[in-house]
């Protein structure tokens, strides 16, 4: 005799990965953290101060190279969440920005191992490279080169950097082990790179840095065209932003690797710590600084009348986007308890999202059903617990789950506060899926 038993559970991204099943026989079950990332109970990376070098380009003149749809717009949405106050925490003039035609060997080189980074950073700095473009795989397939604007396929090892060297100059200069390359590049010639991650845990190894492919292959970086981004770059804004910034960079890696999983399975983005620095994914990317924000301060590669229209349309949004968060916390101000004050602090998340998860599982009556469901719904928490701003951003495809899922999140509203030394508010999505087991 065939039995129906149904449980229902929930995952919460708040940047991290956690399941639970509730029923008559309901267990929990944690997620494990991956053998390259940092154990959940790893304490933060504590840094001196954050750098970032964001490189996009769009168009090479070599016009075999082809068109890299999106880098700029790339560029543009990751500056936003680096320099965003409740999200990436950077101080704007630690930002330097290069696309396009700006994005020269001799300008790369000055930026990277040269000039700006070795002149800023220090030994317990964090530094991110992010890069959008092309690569190409060096004549003696020992090296990655990377292309800059003026790179010829013809004259690579003359016209193009070598990636692993000005990665471990960076390393060399600064005597900094927290550095995080964000590769979301493709080799030109895809099909001539290796069939696995061979070829990034080389560059791991030779350069002594941590790397995070959008493939581990470096052979895809597909676009979300609803974004006008790569799925890498949309999701990782979205994975920094989550959670106010402030849960370790492992929790954002599995937000990014499980997002692409479910957009663009035929790719597989890969984290690979450096052999000296296995702890760096415990490293909070949002860490608070005491600069004030202007984003006029952000460092562009060049005057932002010259920059491709996409990234220049980004760009100019950015102001009025700050200006409206602003406005929007002045209004909240004259509410806001004597505790509630500017000074965000590094959190431990993990006991508030489980008391968060069984609060509102509590309100969830999903209706019967014979076949699974899920529904993803998006919202913010408030200091004072108060769930807002809740929006249905995937459908389950009934209307009854859906509406009951809403209904959920306007029941268990308020929550608890959150924790001593929060951001204001936190950003949640969280998936309500309803599973139907057959049992003998």
């Amino acid at each position: 005799m065939i039995s129906t038993r149904l449980c229902t559970s929930a995952m919460i991204w708040l940047l991290a990965s956690s399941f639970a099943c509730f029923g008559p026989e309901a267990t929990v079950l944690a997620a494990q953290p991956a053998a390259n990332k940092a154990p959940a109970n790893k304490a933060p990376v504590k840094l001196r101060e954050k750098w970032a070098v964001l490189i996009g380009i769009n168009q090479y003149q070599d016009k075999s190279i082809g068109q890299v749809k999106y880098a700029g717009r790339n560029v543009a949405a990751i500056t936003k969440a680096l320099a965003d106050t409740n999200a990436g925490r950077f101080s704007p003039d630690h930002i330097m920005v290069i696309t396009d035609g700006k994005a020269t060997k001799q300008n790369l080189s000055n930026c990277l191992f040269e000039e700006w980074l070795p002149k800023k950073a220090l030994p317990n700095d964090l530094i991110l490279v992010y890069f959008s473009g092309r690569l190409l795989e060096a004549d003696n397939h020992n090296d990655i080169l990377l292309v800059p604007y003026e790179g010829q396929v013809a004259t690579k090892e003359n016209t193009t950097l070598s990636l692993s060297g000005a990665l471990n100059e960076i390393k060399r200069r600064t005597q900094s082990k927290n550095i995080i390359c964000l590769l979301d590049a493709t080799a030109l010639n895809a099909s001539d790179m290796r069939g696995d991650d061979s070829a990034i845990k080389k560059l791991r190894d030779d350069a002594g840095v941590s790397i995070f492919a959008a493939d581990q292959k470096l052979a895809k970086s597909i676009v979300d065209e609803t974004s006008m981004q790569s799925v890498f770059a949309s999701n990782l804004v979205e994975g920094l932003k989550t959670g106010g910034g402030l849960l370790p960079f492992a929790s954002v890696i599995d937000y990014v690797e499980n997002a692409i999983k479910s957009q663009a399975p035929d790719q597989i983005a890969a984290f690979l710590p450096a052999s000296d620095n296995q702890e760096v994914a415990s490293t909070i990317i949002g860490q608070a600084i005491k600069q004030p924000f202007n984003i006029a301060n952000v460092k562009m590669g060049h005057p932002i009348e010259k920059l491709d229209p996409d990234l220049q349309r980004q760009a100019e949004r950015m102001q009025d986007d700050i200006d409206r968060v602003q406005a929007q916390k002045a209004d909240k101000a004259n509410s806001l308890s004597d505790d509630e004050d500017d000074d965000v602090q590094d959190v431990d998340f993990g006991p508030y999202m489980t008391q968060m998860k069984k609060a509102i599982q509590a309100k969830w009556i999903s209706p019967k059903l014979t076949k699974g469901k899920n529904a993803v719904a998006v919202f913010s928490i408030q200091r004072d617990g108060s769930i807002t701003d809740a929006e249905l951003a995937e459908s389950s495809g009934n209307s009854e789950v859906d509406a009951s899922a809403m209904a959920a999140l306007k029941a268990a509203s308020p929550l608890a506060p959150l924790p001593k030394g929060s951001p204001k508010h936190v950003q949640i999505r969280y998936k309500f899926e309803w599973k139907v087991t057959e049992v003998q």
